[in-house]
């Protein structure tokens, strides 16, 4: 008994259109793999960006005098217009957690273990 040979399921598209539908594929797929990626490759690109940042506010703002006058001068501005006087707000900061590592340093040094 002979079996009749199965018909192709779309006999409609030409081989141009079904070569566009392959590379349209690829191309999606390449795109979902990158979005994969992007977390990673995200995270040592902001990395980069922020101590390329942290160098040049250095170099601009605090290794020279002048310069640091100038920062010194633009957060007085700042404080005159906002009424936000960044300098205490830092102090109490560094107040906190230098009060907090007190804390835990004299928390842990009295710990014993048997």
């Amino acid at each position: 008994r002979r079996v009749a040979a199965k018909k192709p399921i779309n006999t409609t598209m030409s081989l141009k259109q079904t070569a566009d539908l392959g590379f349209a594929g690829i191309i999606a797929g390449s795109f979902l793999l990158s979005l994969a990626i992007l977390p990673g490759i995200a995270d040592v690109a902001l990395e980069t960006i922020g101590i390329a940042y942290t160098l040049y506010f250095t170099y601009n703002y605090l290794l020279f005098e002048e310069s640091r006058e100038d920062f010194k001068n633009t957060l007085e501005d700042l404080e005159s217009s906002t009424g936000v006087d960044i300098p205490a707000i830092f102090d109490s900061a560094i107040g906190a957690v230098s009060s907090i590592t007190d804390k835990v340093s004299t928390f842990s040094s009295k710990t014993s273990y048997p």
